[in-house]
């Protein structure tokens, strides 16, 4: 399991599941501390909070990363989200955006989560590009130490 190992790096490997019940506090500081550095921009999402289809999750990750067209998150499309996280690889040295609590998420609207993830994937290549890293995590098992490590947007 990788969890959030690299998370640090531009790499293809930019989706994470993360099943680990007990992060380890060193290797957490130091990812944290590197992305801090780094500048890299974190986003912190509860995924209890998202269960209610495309539009809602689109919205609360456009507002969270700061998108200009959060509000215009159409029910059937990603487009303008992710259309706004090209423009923000030009902008920020990078982005993390973990949902906590994923498992909820998955098991209540596993076919909104699939499609955010394949829009997701559709926009890396602009980072890699740049060689900025942009990841996605999912964290599947329930963790309070994640909101500790991830709720405070370092940028």
């Amino acid at each position: 399991m990788r969890g959030y190992y690299e998370i640090s790096r531009s790499t293809t490997a930019c989706v994470h599941f993360v099943f680990e019940e007990g992060l380890d506090d060193l290797f957490m500081t130091e990812i944290t501390g590197q992305l801090r550095q780094m500048r890299v921009s974190t986003i912190y999402l509860d995924g209890r909070g998202l269960e209610k289809g495309i539009s809602q999750m689109c919205r609360a990750v456009g507002s969270a990363i700061g998108a200009e067209h959060a509000d215009g998150c159409m029910e059937d499309s990603y487009v303008s989200l992710f259309d706004d996280m090209i423009t923000l690889s030009n902008e920020l040295a990078g982005l993390v955006i973990v949902i906590d609590w994923a498992s909820d998420l998955f098991d209540a609207d596993r076919s909104t989560v699939l499609g955010f993830i394949e829009a997701f994937l559709a926009q890396i290549n602009h980072w890699i590009e740049k060689g900025k890293p942009c990841h996605l995590c999912f964290q599947l098992s329930p963790n309070e130490d994640v909101r500790k490590y991830f709720l405070d947007n370092f940028s």
